[in-house]
């Protein structure tokens, strides 16, 4: 029952002619400035422009304006004999009875429009006037009337070939057949109403074609059937944005499932469907009342009676307000249903009589039906039993015109033959969809690349002169190019020059701190001796005693002599690595003799842990240098008795030779301070001296011979200093002998 609103919000719009633009200046008509009313020329109108201006007529605001102006035209067309525009200006006058809800009014003019246009063989016309009373019928709850008319207008479109109005008919001929309770023919013209859709692929009507089913569907109680269809109509209806329809639905659903029993479900679709229609602009109060109603309904279910009474009341109160019968009479029922429930037999029996007065001889079957068993209810639950008797007998009569089982077999069958795939149709509306949001995405693409190209052509245009002046520029930035980078390789040089002098520098200090430290104190002490033996002031027996002291001195200084010029040299530009063949066990062996007699003054041990297979070519002077260094600072930073190991290992074509103690060891501040010229030397476990730069030395040694050098050290735990040196099996060529690699310190 459900379904005739979404057809009557579309009814009046349908009755309305489509404006055609006029051309105000060869029409006739002409319009007041601060004023809606036109002024007609009427020795300037023809036949033509009577049809453009009665077109407009209908849109006018001011009702006593429109009047005047169509009895002007109607006046004019009389006196020059034209009968359409006659007949145009009856059909308009409807227009405007309907408006003002006129209907009896709307019908004469109807009538006269739809005899006249026959006269003059306007079929379009014809099949508008006929679409007119129908629905005006359908309004006035006339069914018979409206079926008439209705298939009236459906032959003429047919001949017009007009389906989206065929569409539109056979819809509202399924809502006046659901009305009445001819639950077949309603399914038989909605289907048909949706074959004409899907064959127009006019998608945006899927979400009402399968409400009015599943509405059929809940009227026979086939409950399932029916919420799937509705369940598929709030799907369409939600993928076009249509919440009007989906209001419907929810409305269907809450009876479909009030049917079979699901109170929780029903009341949770009747106020989704009120809270929508809460948000709508424009209310449809057919389907608030209704929705009233079946709250109600609910509540009734609940036993809950104060509130599906308060929504009884407000059901019938906007029925009444906006003069729906339909409406009224579905909250009498409930009403009565109410009253029954509480015992209330006689409010029950002056609402149901209310309702059937009301009712008098408008062909509704189904809610007649319903009133009478509430009727029916009261009297039998009063003992009344003659009277409930006789309200059977007129039910019974009225079900054996409309059989429920003949109307479920017909449903059935349509049911079946209908070429419907919910789910296919909802997706094909999806896809619709998705295909209508790309071409608008299309057409906005074709809009962005359009300008795209307009400003890359203006741009274009910009870029020939910027590329005119640019190659005059360009002549002048080349030339100041070239000074800049005389300029900057100027600097450059001048940076690096500064660079060397301050490294220069640093290297002087160093080897003027050795020179005045660690070669003038041992030198000052040969002095002293031999000044000691010139003056015959030490013997021959305590001269034995300093010898082996002596012998030490001009060791140590010889050595540090060496180091010295060795890494004076490879500061040199020019500096070339010397390689011969070694075997590095023999090698560190012959190297560790020239360091025992350091060693023994605190009884430390020295091992050489190296695989005496390990032959390899490398410079034998740097390695000399760089282990007696390592070794020496092990010897230095030893207390007594502990080990000093060294040992070696081949990884990746280098040579890894690790010098290893177990002395103080150094904390982190140290170990991030070790290396530089800068580094202060500390004295020994027996205050023994040195320069300090044993470290530094061995560091550049090591990056000039191709290696690289790292330290791990904990406080009084040791020190462990590794370094590396290609591992030659065969002399090297020139190339490889010019690599250079970074220290790490760890």
């Amino acid at each position: 029952m459900l379904n005739l609103a979404l057809t009557l919000i579309l009814l009046f719009y349908n009755l309305k002619l489509s404006p055609v633009p006029e051309d105000k200046s060869k029409s006739g008509i002409s319009f007041t400035k601060n004023s809606s009313d036109i002024q007609l020329d009427t020795t300037q109108l023809d036949t033509q422009k009577v049809r453009l201006y009665l077109n407009q007529i209908a849109k006018r605001p001011n009702e006593s304006s429109q009047q005047k102006e169509i009895n002007i035209i109607y006046n004019y067309s009389k006196k020059i004999n034209y009968k359409k525009g006659i007949a145009l200006s009856y059909f308009t006058m409807g227009e405007l009875a309907i408006q003002k809800r006129n209907f009896t009014e709307a019908i004469k003019y109807f009538r006269k429009s739809g005899m006249l246009f026959s006269n003059i063989r306007d079929t379009l016309f014809i099949a508008k006037s006929s679409l007119n009373m129908a629905d005006i019928y359908e309004s006035l709850q006339k069914p018979d009337s409206a079926i008439k008319y209705y298939n009236k207008s459906l032959l003429l479109f047919e001949n017009l070939k007009d389906l989206d109005k065929q569409s539109l008919i056979y819809t509202n001929l399924g809502i006046v057949c659901d009305y009445i309770g001819d639950y077949s023919n309603a399914m038989r013209n909605y289907v048909k109403s949706f074959e004409i859709d899907k064959s127009l692929k006019n998608t945006d009507s899927y979400g009402v074609h399968l409400n009015n089913i599943g509405q059929v569907f809940t009227s026979l109680k086939l409950n399932k059937k029916a919420i799937d269809y509705l369940t598929q109509s709030v799907k369409a209806s939600g993928l076009i944005n249509d919440t009007l329809t989906m209001c419907y639905a929810y409305v269907g659903l809450n009876n479909a499932h009030l049917n079979a029993g699901n109170i929780k479900a029903a009341e949770d679709f009747i106020n989704k469907a009120i809270d929508l229609q809460s948000k709508l602009k424009e209310k449809d109060y057919f389907l608030l009342s209704l929705s009233y109603t079946d709250l109600g309904r609910v509540f009734i279910s609940k036993n809950q009676f104060l509130l599906a009474e308060k929504n009884l009341k407000t059901a019938f109160e906007i029925g009444k307000k906006y003069d729906h019968l339909y409406c009224k009479l579905y909250a009498l029922g409930y009403t009565a249903q109410l009253h029954n429930q509480l015992n209330e037999f006689s409010k029950a029996e002056s609402t149901s009589k209310l309702a059937l007065s009301l009712l008098s001889d408008v062909k509704l079957t189904p809610v007649r039906i319903t009133i009478l068993n509430q009727l029916k209810e009261t009297y039998a639950r009063q003992q009344l039993f003659d009277k409930a008797y006789q309200i059977q007998e007129e039910i019974h009569d009225l079900n054996r015109l409309n059989t429920y089982e003949i109307h479920v077999k017909n449903i059935s069958e349509l049911s079946a033959n209908l070429d419907l795939s919910q789910e296919k149709r909802i997706n094909d509306l999806r896809v619709s969809k998705q295909r209508e949001e790309l071409m608008v995405r299309i057409e906005k693409q074709k809009i962005i690349i359009f300008f795209t190209i307009l400003v890359l052509a203006c741009l274009g245009v910009l870029a020939i002169n910027s590329i005119k002046n640019h190659n005059n520029q360009k002549q002048i930035n080349n030339a100041l190019m070239l000074k800049n980078k005389e300029i900057e390789a100027n600097r450059k040089e001048i940076d690096k020059q500064s660079r060397d002098l301050v490294q220069l520098n640093e290297y002087k200090d160093v080897i003027f701190t050795i020179i005045s430290h660690d070669l003038r104190k041992p030198l000052g002490h040969l002095s002293s001796i031999l000044e000691l033996l010139e003056n015959h002031i030490i013997d021959e027996q305590d001269l034995k005693t300093v010898i082996p002291h002596i012998s030490k001195n001009v060791k140590n200084t010889s050595q540090i002599l060496d180091s010295l010029l060795v890494w004076a040299k490879s500061q040199l530009k020019g500096f070339n690595l010397k390689f011969k063949q070694v075997n590095l066990f023999e090698f560190v062996n012959n190297r560790i003799e020239t360091l025992v007699p350091f060693a023994k003054e605190k009884n430390i041990n020295i091992y050489n842990t190296i695989d005496p297979s390990v032959n390899f070519y490398t410079d034998a002077l740097l390695v000399t240098i760089i282990i007696r260094n390592l070794v020496l600072n092990s010897i230095k930073y030893s207390n007594d008795s502990q080990n000093i190991y060294i040992g070696a290992e081949i990884i990746d074509n280098y040579v890894f030779i690790q010098v290893k103690d177990e002395g103080i060891g150094m904390d982190q501040e140290q170990l991030n301070s070790l290396f530089g010229p800068q580094t202060k030397t500390t004295l020994g476990t027996k205050k023994e001296q040195g320069t300090g730069l044993g470290l530094f030395f061995c560091r550049d040694l090591v990056k000039k011979s191709g290696g690289k050098l790292s330290v791990k050290s904990k406080l009084n735990q040791g020190t462990t200093v590794t370094f590396s040196v290609p591992y030659y099996l065969e002399m090297p060529l020139a190339e490889e002998k010019d690599k250079d690699s970074s220290y790490i310190v760890s």
